[in-house]
């Protein structure tokens, strides 16, 4: 009796294992990832883990060097080389003994099979006795291996889900890549075409509105808009007369006199401004608040400054914002990615990427038309390249506005000589370049222009990491990462624009 009883216990033993394995291993979804490991925990027979993936030269005559995967956050990256097509390549699968492998139903034999690589792809891993399977997510992009090692150790350490990373040199987009997951729930590759938020890389859109009117006459960078006979004197008759002597050259240089840092921000921390349009943000503002310096005398940054220059291009064009950027600044250029960006997750456009909140913020909090000509807009990574090359004073594209405007843009104030009108400049890790940074939650972005006379690049992410935060560990990381991509140097000789057209 007691034999029998042992017996019985033993097999009700391993059958609850066996169970409770086939349930770890039968993913009907999501990546894998290394989560089934060959370590004498799980039985070989029921053992699915795809413990690599690469390409050998050996089965892939368009290589040089294997290219192996990278795993992160449950995906398996590859980069394969420019110039190498990714529609017949043939994998080497390091899976668990015995296991078998297929792609939309088909078996891949290892080094052998070849398949289509081109989009993002899904790999069935399964057992040896065919008890248990796993599956896990495959993106091989054509890429340069130094970009994208420093790129996936950044969305790596911070979290990212996203980024897309596009460079232009010599009027020519070089490379254009989108990272990870537009939305990573429902496993949306983030394409090169994808829109993402610009946050305050939206202030030089601002600034190249008013340089428009400018350049037409139909405004000077003295002009008071708030003073008797300004633009928005009768728009918002009832105000605090120091905002009478503010400039349209002060608040784009934000030296206004608003000092966000010692009141508030009435863009985004004041819990009676935030449910206010942006003209109603304006009225309260203007009614209630004095200035802490006079014009021109200390910068300060001042997301409101830009808000009130949107109000100035609308008043003076009898257009919404919006329209005239595309008429007066982006057709001219031919971006055709780049608009206001929806609110809430229900409105996401299309193409348009997700955003990720962390440590408790509200990447979904921000009314986008509100911010629009302070921080409000979306785009496409080479559609930055193209506003670049439009912008870079070079021969290779045409600009769109003459060399003094294009001179203008980026020569300090006499407050401040780390920023011009409405982008930043002088900065030591990128030689000659101007450039701006913007983040809200859910969203940090870089663009910079005319690296060393002739590079431009964008780095978009849809995510912000809070990490270390009071050192400004992130922020720096960001401005590295795009410095060390635009120092790589040796672009291919190729040109994406008419792809992205």
């Amino acid at each position: 009796m007691k034999n029998f009883l042992d017996r019985f216990l033993k097999v009700l033993f391993l059958s609850a294992l066996a169970a409770l394995i086939a349930v770890s291993c039968s993913k009907t979804d999501g990546p894998g990832g290394d989560d089934d490991p060959d370590d004498g925990t799980v039985p070989p027979q029921w053992a699915c883990t795809l413990k690599s993936i690469s390409f050998a030269p050996k089965d892939n005559p368009g290589l040089t060097a294997t290219c192996s995967h990278r795993l992160l956050a449950g995906t398996y990256y590859v980069t394969i080389p420019i110039g190498v097509p990714l529609n017949n390549l043939k994998a080497t699968f390091n899976v668990s003994d015995g296991a078998k492998v297929e792609i939309d139903g088909k078996a891949m034999t290892s080094g052998v099979t070849p398949h289509d690589y081109s989009k993002l792809v899904r790999i069935k891993v399964t057992s040896m006795d065919g008890s248990a399977s796993a599956y896990y997510y495959v993106n091989v992009q054509n890429g340069i291996d130094k970009i994208d090692k420093l790129v996936y150790d950044f969305m790596e350490k911070y979290s990212i889900p996203g980024i897309s990373v596009s460079i232009a040199h010599k009027g020519k987009l070089v490379f254009a890549r989108g990272y990870g997951y537009a939305d990573k729930d429902n496993y949306e590759r983030l394409e090169p075409n994808y829109m993402l938020r610009l946050a305050s890389c939206s202030k030089p859109f601002a600034s190249m509105c008013i340089m428009r009117l400018l350049d037409e006459g139909k405004l000077k960078l003295t002009d008071r808009p708030f003073a008797l006979g300004g633009v928005l004197y009768e728009q918002f008759p009832d105000h605090k007369a120091n905002f009478e002597q503010m400039t349209i050259r002060s608040f784009l240089e934000h030296t206004s006199g608003i000092n966000q840092a010692a009141k508030f921000d009435p863009m985004f921390d004041n819990n009676i401004t935030k449910q206010l349009s942006n003209i109603e943000t304006i009225e309260y503002v203007v009614k209630n608040f004095d200035s802490n310096y006079a014009p021109g005398e200390k910068y300060q940054y001042s997301n409101f400054g830009y808000c009130v220059l949107g109000r100035v291009v609308e008043a003076i064009t009898g257009m919404p914002y919006e329209d005239y950027l595309k008429q007066a600044v982006l057709e001219p250029a031919g971006a055709k990615n780049i608009r206001v960006g929806s609110t809430g997750l229900a409105n996401r456009l299309p193409n348009e990427s997700v955003y990720y909140s962390q440590d408790g913020t509200n990447g979904y909090g921000n009314d986008m038309k509100r911010l629009d000509s302070c921080g409000g807009l979306i785009a496409s990574t080479p559609d930055l390249m193209r506003m670049a090359c439009a912008l870079d004073g070079q021969d290779d594209r045409p600009d769109i506005f003459p060399q003094y405007i294009l001179d203008l843009m980026v020569t300090p104030s006499t407050a401040y000589r780390y920023y011009a009108l409405g982008w930043r400049v002088g900065h030591s890790l990128y030689p000659g370049a101007a450039y701006h940074s913007g983040n809200l939650a859910g969203t940090a972005t870089m663009w910079a222009r005319n690296y060393n006379g002739d590079t431009h690049c964008a780095i978009l992410c849809n995510s912000r990491s809070y990490l270390n935060q009071s050192s400004g560990s992130f922020d720096d990381a960001l401005y590295v990462l795009l410095s060390r991509v635009m120092a790589t140097g040796n672009w291919p000789d190729q040109d994406l624009f008419p792809e992205f057209e």
